[in-house]
């Protein structure tokens, strides 16, 4: 896996190569998506596009609602950036008091070129 910060114009797709838009430049969610990336498409060149975006949630989310929302915001801007991009992904950490208890969670939402596919927590 390779990490670009720039250069939409290094958009051309290889039959062997996978495009991922990443909407942080933080370090840790950067790689953890190349780990994840490695064990899901072991055949791939995966390349990440990391762009710095707004969550459009509070700086800790205190639920599972917020940090949803802040990880789609993620991802469709990830995804409005790289735009040629097989897929975008919006990850967001938050935490819940549930049961006494405080619980953090990480959300991860994806979109491929139209859609979101899916919320990994």
């Amino acid at each position: 896996v390779s990490t670009q910060s720039t250069g939409v114009d290094n958009m051309d797709n290889d039959a062997t190569g996978l495009k991922i838009a990443v909407g942080t430049f933080n370090k840790s969610k950067l790689e953890a998506t190349e780990e994840a990336l490695k064990l899901l498409f072991p055949n791939f060149k995966c390349t990440l596009l990391p762009v710095e975006v707004s969550s459009g949630v509070s700086p800790q989310p205190m639920s599972d609602t917020e940090a949803m929302s802040g990880a789609i915001s993620r991802a469709k801007q990830a995804k409005a950036t790289f735009e040629g991009a097989d897929f975008a992904l919006g990850i967001e950490g938050g935490v819940q008091y549930l049961v006494d208890r405080w619980f953090q969670a990480c959300w991860v939402a994806v979109i491929d070129k139209q859609v979101i596919l899916a919320f990994l927590f």
